[in-house]
């Protein structure tokens, strides 16, 4: 058993995992993907942007990076580690669609390690936004987060229900959509939360992808794109006013722009919003947990 995760191993994973989805993009889109790498003395970044006619935009970008303070933002309840020397390595990636009947897709996946003390801990996780809520999507968005909880040995439920308590807007009193996985702080097994993680990473877009492609080609028209703006105005919300990973791009300096690609492009918010009953049912489900038992 090893006692320290190797950080370069995993930094470059997440490399190789970015040019990997890059070219799955392509495939999907029949789009070129381009790989912006923008390295500096203390931090390692590549970046690609863009967007094509599946994607109103997409970004996956992979950041290794070192400083000497950590900012406690970067903690959940480990205020003991606040200002310690460290780095991290991290994959992150957003999805919006321009089609309202595709959900739009966020995940990352990051390791810290302090510089001065053997100690480490792996976050990351992954879930699901759509404007129109398909169920059958929403069960095979879940049932694939489920397996792959169950093939290391890890608390679905869990990881779940962190999901749905972080993904939330207490202003609104609704979930950001219907959640998927969520953890921080794990540590432990070195070699068995890698290859969690690792193989957490190939079911991104292998759960996600499949989903775009049923539904990219479903006929929208005004009204689904004025609704969808306005649901994305909650992604807005909630990454500004409570996503750590943006406070955290913030206080390490991080290229600003880089920090807000993962903004919906077309926002908007209207007073006395009226849905109709389509996306009314939507909404409905925003409301609590996404839950079979609930739900069927």
């Amino acid at each position: 058993m090893s006692c320290l995760p190797n950080f370069i191993q995993i930094q470059e994973y997440f490399f190789q995992l970015q040019t990997k989805i890059c070219d799955q993009v392509a495939d999907l889109t029949s789009a070129e993907v381009k790989l912006v790498p923008t390295d500096t003395i203390s931090r390692k970044h590549c970046a690609a942007i863009g967007h094509n006619w599946v994607f109103e935009r997409f970004a996956i970008n992979v950041t290794a990076m070192e400083s000497q303070g950590l900012p406690g933002v970067a903690l959940a309840d480990q205020d003991q580690h606040v200002n310690a020397p460290f780095r991290v390595c991290g994959i992150s990636m957003i999805f919006h669609p321009h089609n309202p009947f595709v959900p739009t897709m966020h995940a990352n996946l990051r390791l810290f390690c302090l510089q001065d003390k053997p100690v480490y801990w792996f976050g990351g996780g992954l879930d699901l936004t759509p404007c129109y809520v398909d169920e059958d999507d929403v069960r095979f968005w879940h049932d694939c987060c489920r397996q792959v909880c169950e093939r290391h040995h890890m608390d679905y439920a869990a990881l779940k229900a962190q999901c749905d308590r972080y993904f939330y807007l207490p202003h609104r009193k609704e979930h950001r959509g219907v959640g998927g996985l969520f953890f921080e702080n794990v540590s432990g097994n070195a070699n068995a939360i890698t290859d969690f993680v690792r193989d957490l990473g190939q079911q991104i877009t292998a759960t996600y992808f499949p989903i775009v492609r049923k539904q990219m080609h479903t006929p929208y028209g005004e009204d689904e794109k004025f609704f969808q703006s306005i649901r994305r105005g909650r992604y807005v919300e909630f990454n500004l006013l409570y996503d750590r990973g943006t406070h955290f791009g913030f206080k390490v300096g991080a290229c600003p722009d880089t920090v807000l690609v993962s903004m919906p492009p077309g926002v908007r918010w209207e007073h006395d919003f009226a849905p109709n009953q389509q996306q009314q049912v939507s909404l409905n489900y925003f409301k609590q947990p996404w839950s079979k038992q609930v739900f069927e």
